[in-house]
């Protein structure tokens, strides 16, 4: 098999790049693997585990911002990572933290807000969070919904109770909002 073939092998399959030979794992073959599977840099020989692979890798598997040595961590390889998998926030250095790239994270998946730093989450952040919230259903949308009521139980903790505003149970129509009942059933154990 020609490098030319190996290339195109694994820009079907990037996972085709552990069955070839350590020697037929050349920096191009390894770059075009990365490219179409993140995960195939646990076949990458190290001399060819560059910035450029890593930030191939983290494009479209961000989760694997964690195995990316911290020294080769810039704001590029984030944000490339957290674009792709929000969850990816956790592995982002806190020098390398900004608002641009917790809200990368955020639109690329909702449940990252956990990693955010309360310094910046608005309450125009919490009502976005939540109007994404409301157009889910089922398992993810309690869960969601349990995120999002712990992070502004925590930010109300800690900006201060006196700072905290009544609560509306009811939506315009006089009707129980959906997140109250969830609530009430959360606590009482009907759901988990």
């Amino acid at each position: 098999m020609t490098e030319t073939e190996r290339i195109e092998a694994v820009r079907q399959n990037g996972r085709h790049l552990f069955t070839f030979k350590e020697v037929n794992r050349t920096y191009p073959v390894c770059l075009a693997a990365v490219s179409n599977d993140g995960t195939a840099i646990y076949g990458v020989p190290q001399q060819y585990r560059t910035h450029e692979m890593y930030l191939a890798a983290c494009k479209n598997h961000g989760g694997l911002l964690g195995v990316v040595p911290e020294e080769m961590k810039d704001y590029e390889l984030c944000m490339a990572a957290v674009s792709s998998e929000g969850n990816a926030l956790q592995y982002v250095p806190e020098a390398l933290r900004s608002r641009e790239i917790d809200e990368a994270a955020i639109y690329s998946n909702a449940p990252s807000f956990s990693y955010v730093p309360q310094k910046y989450i608005t309450p125009v952040d919490l009502d976005c969070i939540e109007h994404y919230v409301f157009e889910q259903s089922g398992l993810l949308k309690v869960k969601l919904l349990a995120a999002l009521l712990s992070t502004a139980s925590e930010i109300v903790n800690t900006v201060g109770k006196q700072f905290a505003q009544p609560l509306k149970v009811r939506d315009s129509k006089g009707l129980y909002k959906d997140s109250l009942q969830i609530m009430l059933l959360m606590k009482h154990g009907f759901l988990r």
